[in-house]
């Protein structure tokens, strides 16, 4: 069935729409259906625009053109795969959206505890660090105030 509805581009602002209307399973299909289509537009688009084996064209500029239409095509699934998680978070209970929630929580806490971890032995080899540049500065002073003084006339 041909659906009536204006076609939108996937991005995320159809992901963030997409995911504050959970509820509503069809909205986010029609995302997502929306979503298959931008990818295959973008596929379709870059196979169209590679340059032609026999154009005359810097090899640096055609890989970089290349790349280009890669990156968009690689933008264009990662939003899809962004659009099917949020299609299966549908899936799940409540509860498991609960238990999820907590575990993330829980993640984020780990990451967290690890983070402040290695600020805090990073600012100690900091310290460590500065305490030897100081060391090592004053040592290079004295050594360069002993030359000028034995070379400075009687």
């Amino acid at each position: 069935a041909k659906r009536n509805t204006p076609r939108r581009a996937l991005g995320s602002s159809a992901v963030s729409n997409a995911s504050s209307a959970m509820a509503e399973e069809g909205d986010v299909l029609e995302t997502l259906h929306d979503g298959v289509d931008a990818l295959a537009l973008a596929m379709f688009e870059a196979v169209r625009q590679l340059p032609s084996q026999g154009a005359e064209a810097d090899v640096e500029q055609r890989r970089e053109q290349i790349d280009s239409l890669a990156k968009s095509v690689v933008d264009q699934a990662k939003e899809l795969r962004e659009t099917v998680d949020i299609l299966r978070s549908l899936e799940a209970s409540p509860g498991e959206q609960d238990a999820e929630l907590r575990r993330l929580d829980g993640e984020l806490e780990t990451k967290r505890l690890e983070l402040r971890s290695t600020l805090s032995e990073a600012q100690k080899e900091l310290r460590v660090s500065d305490t030897l540049i100081d060391g090592i500065s004053r040592a290079m002073c004295q050594r360069d105030k002993a030359v000028e003084a034995s070379s400075a006339p009687l």
